[in-house]
């Protein structure tokens, strides 16, 4: 999902990205999959505001961090948010131009079980 808003201070997109667990049996938890995410995209430029802390998202536990790209004026920020579910390495990513955006977007975020 993105907005496409014309003002850059209300431009956001968010994605969920689903990787089946038996396709990476080295992963052991949340916290070393999101690290090895945040560390690949240190490796692309962006630099990390907050290392790996839990957060619960609509009552599943997830982990965190945050990482920045970009110069001043049109900094964007990036909150990924990793858990195990089903089977699956299951990740939200949230992208805005503040922290502050990331966690409103977060905050609309909910997940409904499967009947």
């Amino acid at each position: 999902m993105e907005a496409n808003a014309k003002n850059w201070q209300n431009k956001y997109s968010i994605a969920i990205l689903a990787d089946a667990l038996s396709a990476n049996p080295l992963i052991h938890s949340p916290d070393q999959y999101l690290r090895s995410v945040r560390h690949q995209f240190e490796k692309e430029g962006l630099v990390t505001v907050q290392e790996e802390s839990p957060i619960e998202i609509s009552g599943l536990r997830f982990v965190q961090a945050t990482m920045k790209s970009g110069g001043p004026g049109l900094a964007h920020f990036q909150g990924m948010y990793t858990t195990f579910l089903n089977g699956y390495i299951v990740s939200l990513q949230v992208e805005a131009p503040s922290q502050a955006r990331v966690k409103e977007i977060l905050a609309m975020v909910t997940f409904k079980s499967p009947r």
